[in-house]
């Protein structure tokens, strides 16, 4: 049986099935041409498949998939994600529909994602006509994309780009859509001793094949192309932790004034006595902590209090580190100062571990616990090294290793029970369970990072730290760290696998980062969360200058905004005169997956090769 034999088998009996009780199902269907790359004895081709996509009424978000050849990939999983994110755009529950889609080549397919975008973008024509019966929806079948597909409608990376364009010329395609950041798009090329990795430059690719290429950042874009209709979202503001200033200034000042008079204090303290060499360090010490004073004080006057309290945080390492070194020093290596700093860590370090068995039956206390309990078990491990460094101590850099590990352990501790408090000091959010929640991210996370492991190897492995802290902390029990530690594992991975694991990160893709993590806030504060850890991390971002390291705050801002939430939904716009369809529904989405799964939600086939460095 061929695949859309097998489909529209499946198709007929969903139809059938409600017959004994009523008429058949309402259904629309849509198709596509889905890109894809295949390995032949003389390198890496492109290819095309068919994509069929059929949405039926009256169901229960049940999802049917059938492929020719069959993929390795959980295709499953794909199509309820990109079922869900059209439900998502259209403002419509998910669950209130079944979703049926088939993939027909004439190639042979193997795993990776890298068709999200076309099953969402086939997924939401149908679902549009069918509850627009009198709008409907064409796709034009001149125009392909590729690209996973998120949450929140945003597209992902993939592979494979320049083969896939030759493949989209093959196939009669005269548009191309790739995701943003892939303008410069890494191939597999043949040689004698295997494969080599080059950039090819997409705009000279595509003039040499001639058809229009072109990025894009969002599936609206891609809705835009195929289907001549534009999803208008109203433009929000970018947050930041001014939106806290009742609630956060009065705390964060008394850090800031703390670190002020504490670094009077140890400015105080002479250094005579000490060799040039000690007294220079000792120095850096307190300049770094003056640094720090003085960039929480700007900060305090933009009203960025989370920059101001990470910088008060900051100054105060420096400053109990200079005030340990010149003790330390001046007692000619005592080891009497090492034991002190490790005994106000270890104490330090247990009054945090109070964190570790609080709860969260809300989403605002989840942000707020699970952000204690990550530091809270930075503390311990920092406690736990201190601790190794000084009863393996045999050198004195040992001895010096342990003292700043310790005054680094004491401060964590202290931003963990600060974190915590937050619980009490904001309002309650929605009702979740937060066992649910982390279960369900780390599930994502760790197919995402399985598959950049895959792909990038040794590039992964930040991710993959993260995720192993994540399980931990799942292990024991810490569901809100987990939570927030498979979230930021997530994210790692996506910056993985959209910089091949070390470049720049184009100007576009940052751009259409915050804005993704902005509209996720104000969708989580529609719904009456209030996710201050994303808040913070984009503040954070923005004060960044490295490219790869703002791109992973603003996804894992992004990511921790969208547990839970309903999505805003944009209003439609046809290009070529089509009726509005939905325009003034003003339903909000019960977007049924708190999860954001990134780069997992791709479904047709990409060589894994195809990223290897």
């Amino acid at each position: 049986m061929t695949g859309r034999r097998l489909a529209l088998a499946l198709l007929l009996a969903a139809l059938l099935l409600p017959a004994a009780t009523g008429a058949p199902r309402s259904s629309a269907t849509a198709s596509v041409t889905a890109l894809a790359v295949e390995e032949t004895a003389s390198g890496y081709v492109g290819t095309s498949a068919h994509v069929a996509a059929t949405v039926l009424g009256e169901g229960s978000g049940s999802i049917y998939v059938s492929t020719k050849p069959l993929a390795q990939t959980d295709m499953q999983g794909s199509a309820r994600l990109a079922a869900q994110v059209a439900a998502f755009l259209l403002g419509q529950d998910w669950t209130r529909f079944d979703w049926l889609v088939s993939f027909e080549s004439g190639s042979s397919i193997i795993g990776g994602p890298s068709a999200g975008a076309d099953m969402t973008l086939a997924f939401t024509v149908a679902l549009h006509n069918l509850v627009a019966p009198d709008a409907p929806w064409t796709l034009d079948p001149r125009v392909a994309a590729t690209g996973t597909i998120n949450p929140d409608g945003t597209i992902g990376p993939v592979g494979g780009v320049p083969a896939k364009a030759q493949g989209a010329a093959a196939a009669g395609i005269t548009t191309f859509l790739f995701p943003a950041g892939l303008e410069q798009a890494p191939n597999l090329q043949p040689t004698a001793q295997g494969t080599r990795t080059v950039l090819v430059d997409m705009a000279k690719q595509c003039a040499a094949l001639a058809i229009t290429c072109r990025s894009a950042s969002t599936i609206g874009e891609v809705l835009e192309a195929a289907a001549h209709v534009r999803l208008d979202r109203p433009a929000v503001a970018v947050p930041s932790t001014t939106d806290y200033a009742a609630l956060l200034s009065p705390g964060v000042r008394r850090d800031v004034d703390a670190l002020a008079g504490r670094l009077a204090a140890t400015k105080a303290t002479s250094l005579s006595g000490l060799s040039p060499s000690r007294t220079q360090e000792v120095q850096a010490q307190r300049d770094a902590a003056q640094t720090a004073l003085d960039a929480a004080h700007a900060d305090l006057a933009a009203g960025k209090y989370y920059l101001a309290a990470s910088d008060a945080f900051r100054g105060a390492i420096a400053a109990a580190r200079a005030e340990n070194l010149t003790a330390y020093f001046k007692g000619n290596r005592d080891e009497a100062v090492v034991r002190s700093a490790l005994a106000t860590c270890s104490a330090a370090a247990e009054r945090a571990s109070a964190v570790q068995n609080l709860t969260a039956d809300d989403l605002n206390g989840l942000y707020a616990v699970g952000a204690g309990q990550q530091r809270a078990a930075e503390a311990a491990n920092l406690r736990d090294q201190a601790r190794q460094q000084y009863e393996q101590a045999g050198t004195f850099s040992d001895w010096l290793a342990s003292l700043q590990g310790s005054t680094f352990c004491a401060e964590r501790a202290k931003t963990a029970l600060y974190w915590a408090s937050l619980r009490d000091l904001f309002p309650r959010g929605p009702a979740v369970s937060a066992e649910a929640v982390a279960r369900g991210i780390l599930e994502q996370a760790g197919d995402l990072v399985t598959y950049a492991q895959a792909v990038l190897s040794n590039a992964a492995t930040d991710a993959a730290t993260k995720l192993t802290a994540a399980q931990s902390q799942a292990e024991a029990g810490h569901w809100e760290a987990a939570a927030l530690d498979a979230a930021e594992a997530h994210a790692l991975a996506s910056v993985a696998v959209q910089t091949g694991g070390g470049s720049d990160v184009p100007a576009s893709v940052l751009t259409a980062a915050q804005d993704g993590a902005a509209r996720a806030i104000a969708a989580a504060r529609a719904a009456g969360a209030e996710p201050m850890v994303s808040v913070s991390l984009i503040e954070l971002a923005g004060s960044q200058s490295d490219g790869p390291t703002q791109l992973q705050e603003l996804w894992t801002a992004r990511n921790l905004a969208l547990l839970e939430t309903a999505p805003v939904v944009p209003t439609t716009t046809s290009l070529s005169g089509l009726a509005a369809g939905l325009a003034g529904d003003a339903l909000w989405a019960a977007l049924g997956v708190g999860l954001v799964v990134g780069l997992a939600g791709g479904g047709l086939v990409v060589v894994a090769l195809l990223f290897r460095r």
